[in-house]
């Protein structure tokens, strides 16, 4: 995913969606629950509780079995309305394809509809979500996954997102107070609005992360880390470390990273801010 793209375009198809649904059938909403705490393909019924996969925006998905395993898709899942991952879940989402076909990036989309869904990815608990696997010795074999949340992503205390080999995230606001690692060229995320609160954010190796406006301790103490060559979060708009009574934020630039924006403010309505650069760069277009 190359450049800025935060005009969501697919909002009015969705809506007109929506509509078409709950004119034919009447309202329903449904909370699909994985079944074991072992990998399994998400358009397999027998991988879910009430013996079908999430299909529909009045879905929602919820992984709350304790373990490590990892979830296939074969294919491109129907749009759903929401995702959470509970407990100390520890899932891998990862596309997948017959041995010698190519490995083609699957999606997963999630769409916000007023009164039907929120559109919303919520990681808490302790709960890690991880985005892309990769397989064999070497060369070894990189299996990418997409996923767009058209309304938030909310990243809980002791909750970790990781986007891996080439995988990437679209969503309108990201808020978090867990851990986000964005690792390895192609691992893009993209938020219209970054709010790194008590937590922290790690790009590195190549990572890309790119949003409009972006917070670094926001009423909290959150980190913000970009690390090795051609790693770089840009901003089109403002970055603010630090922000908010009592909040502390530092950003570490380092390695060969590179940080952008407009703008950049460091303490802010008596908070207090750090930015350190060793062997990496900030750049504005505005002034700090």
């Amino acid at each position: 995913m190359n450049g800025f793209d935060f005009s969501f375009k697919p909002f009015a198809v969705a809506a007109a969606v929506v509509w078409g649904l709950m004119a034919a059938s009447p309202l329903r909403a449904a909370n699909d629950v994985w079944k074991t705490a072992a990998s399994g393909t998400w358009g397999a019924g027998g991988s879910w509780v009430d013996g079908s996969p999430p299909s529909s925006i009045f879905d929602q998905a919820t992984f709350d079995k304790a373990g490590a395993y990892t979830v296939s898709f074969n294919a491109d899942p129907d749009p759903i309305g929401a995702l959470t991952l509970t407990s100390a879940t520890n899932v891998t989402f990862a596309s997948s394809s017959r041995p010698g076909n190519p490995i083609l990036p699957r999606s997963l989309r999630l769409i916000e509809a007023s009164g039907v869904s929120t559109g919303d990815l919520r990681i808490s608990g302790g709960a890690t979500l991880t985005l892309g696997a990769v397989t064999g010795g070497f060369p070894s074999t990189s299996h990418p996954f997409h996923l767009t949340a058209d309304s938030n992503l909310h990243i809980n205390p002791g909750a970790t997102l990781n986007v891996r080999f080439g995988s990437d995230v679209v969503t309108l606001i990201l808020s978090s107070d867990g851990l986000i690692n964005v690792s390895g060229s192609g691992s893009t995320l993209n938020a219209h609005t970054t709010q790194v609160g008590d937590g922290s954010l790690n790009v590195t190796a190549g990572g890309l992360v790119q949003s409009s406006n972006s917070i670094v301790g926001l009423a909290g103490t959150g980190t913000a880390t970009v690390s090795g060559a051609g790693s770089q979060w840009n901003n089109l708009g403002r970055l603010t470390v630090g922000f908010d009574e009592g909040a502390s934020g530092t950003l570490n630039v380092t390695g060969g990273g590179s940080v952008s924006s407009a703008d950049g403010v460091i303490g802010v309505i008596n908070g207090t801010g750090t930015a350190t650069v060793t062997g990496g760069a900030w750049t504005m277009t505005g002034q700090l």
